[in-house]
């Protein structure tokens, strides 16, 4: 006998119910979910604030992997920026350290002796300072025929083991050679 009550017993004016899923409450397609997990992959932040929008609708898995992708993303994207800026630091450092000395000897050729202090050169203060944020310390030998630039280093503090001095009777390779031991000193130090 047929039971219409029986959900095993099938009778020809139902149709079972393993043939096709019943379509569940707020299926569909969850855009923004789909939108964010696009996003993730080439602006990763952005895609990371859409996916978790996203994760507010159903279905979630897009939204799911665009959070998962975007979080990996994003910390990706800021460790390359943050070593990106590390290295800008060395690089400035390099840079003010081997460009000083020529500077310095254009102004003395233009007005016959070395300024009292590394503002007359009117080079910008990012040139003055190490990557360590200490300003570095200029002074006319006292022959007024020279001059001496020390550097910290990485301590900051000056007259200790880690500073760094150059002077007007060093060659231009041994400027070069010591720019480059100081990004080497501040790479160490990071």
């Amino acid at each position: 006998m047929n039971n219409p009550n029986d959900p095993w017993q099938q009778n020809d004016d139902q149709q079972s119910g393993w043939d096709e899923p019943a379509p569940s409450p707020g299926s569909g397609t969850n855009v923004l979910g789909i939108v964010g997990f696009i996003f993730a992959f080439c602006l990763p932040p952005l895609g990371l604030i859409l996916s978790l929008i996203a994760l507010t609708k159903r279905p979630r898995g897009f939204a799911i992997a665009g959070t998962a992708i975007g979080v990996l993303g994003s910390l990706v994207l800021a460790g390359c920026l943050s070593f990106g800026v590390m290295l800008w630091d060395g690089i400035r450092m390099s840079i003010g350290v081997s460009s000083l000395p020529q500077a310095l000897e254009q102004l003395r050729t233009q007005q016959g002796e070395f300024p009292e202090s590394l503002d007359a050169l009117g080079i910008p203060a990012w040139m003055q300072t190490d990557a360590w944020g200490t300003s570095f310390r200029y002074e006319q030998l006292d022959d007024g025929d020279g001059w001496r630039i020390t550097l910290a280093g990485p301590d900051r503090q000056f007259d200790t083991d880690d500073d760094i001095v150059i002077d007007s009777d060093m060659r231009d390779s041994e400027f070069q050679r010591i720019a480059q031991d100081i990004f080497e000193k501040w790479v160490q130090s990071r």
